[in-house]
């Protein structure tokens, strides 16, 4: 026997308001399924069937049975943020557990208790060290020769004027500013990754190394960073964006804030912005 897809079947007192939550706070799809008296709420692989129920016991005098689902995300800051935002009830702080997630948990509108958690695979973030400046050199210069290839298409000109400045020197002289802000993230003790954020409010670099992607170092620096200026009270981030990178800010809460810019060579740069509630990056537990 062969699992093809999990799929949850929960009882609602209000479809309506129901399925307005899923919509809205939680980002689903809602689906009519040929029954007045029920919807598919749809995201990527997870479906859940709601029925309307309103003699059934609501599910918030269920106590512990109340939770009905654990879904795994995989950006679970940038989740949490939009459901704090939206004011959902949290139920469970974000916090980074000993085995192996970082989750939250969430009330629904319904009463009913759902987890939300992302895998931990090791990725961790510190301060930017000076002896850190050559490894920091070698993931930026790595990250653009091959993860930003199809911007760059290995022209020679484009590819020498973007690295031109990537040197060990410069990152050591990044990494000592005071007007400043670098961090490195570590897979193991290893560095594969590296931001820094001026006290402006500009992310000035972010790249992470090629066996590093998708496994949540960019997001983790980026968080890391935001939270960096909120200490400093900036209220507003800024960025100029690669093409590849756009969609990665777009989906984090970021907005284009203007015409692109001319880049290096053929590239060009996307200008993103994005506006901090600072009580969002509070510190809840370490990771």
């Amino acid at each position: 026997m062969a699992l093809r897809r999990a799929m949850f079947v929960i009882a609602v007192p209000d479809l309506e308001r129901s399925s307005a939550f899923y919509r809205d706070v939680l980002g689903f799809e809602i689906r009519e399924i040929g029954d007045p008296g029920w919807r598919m709420y749809v995201q990527d692989e997870c479906r859940i069937m709601a029925g309307e129920c309103p003699d059934a016991v609501p599910a918030a005098q269920l106590g512990g049975h109340s939770y009905f689902a654990y879904l795994v995300v995989d950006d679970v800051d940038a989740c949490h943020e939009r459901v704090a935002s939206a004011g959902a009830e949290i139920v469970k702080r974000l916090a980074t557990e000993k085995w192996g997630m970082r989750e939250f948990g969430l009330r629904t509108i319904d009463g009913h208790r759902i987890m939300v958690g992302q895998e931990v695979r090791g990725i961790r973030i510190r301060p930017a060290a000076k002896a850190d400046a050559a490894a920091a050199c070698d993931v930026i210069r790595r990250s653009i020769t091959e993860l930003l290839a199809r911007e760059h298409m290995n022209d020679e000109g484009t590819l020498a004027a973007w690295l031109e400045n990537k040197t060990e020197e410069n990152a050591l002289r990044w990494i000592s500013a005071d007007d400043r802000c670098s961090i490195v993230a570590l897979d193991d003790d290893r560095i594969c990754g590296f931001g820094m954020i001026k006290k402006s409010g500009e992310v000035g670099l972010l790249y992470v190394a090629p066996e590093a992607r998708f496994r949540g170092a960019s997001n983790s620096m980026l968080r890391e960073l935001e939270r960096q200026a909120t200490r400093w009270g900036a209220t507003t981030v800024t960025a100029v964006s690669s093409l590849t990178a756009r969609d990665f800010y777009l989906k984090r809460g970021y907005i284009a804030s203007g015409e692109p810019v001319k880049g290096f060579g053929l590239t060009l740069g996307y200008p993103v912005s994005k506006t901090l509630t600072p009580s969002l990056y509070r510190k809840v537990s370490a990771g």
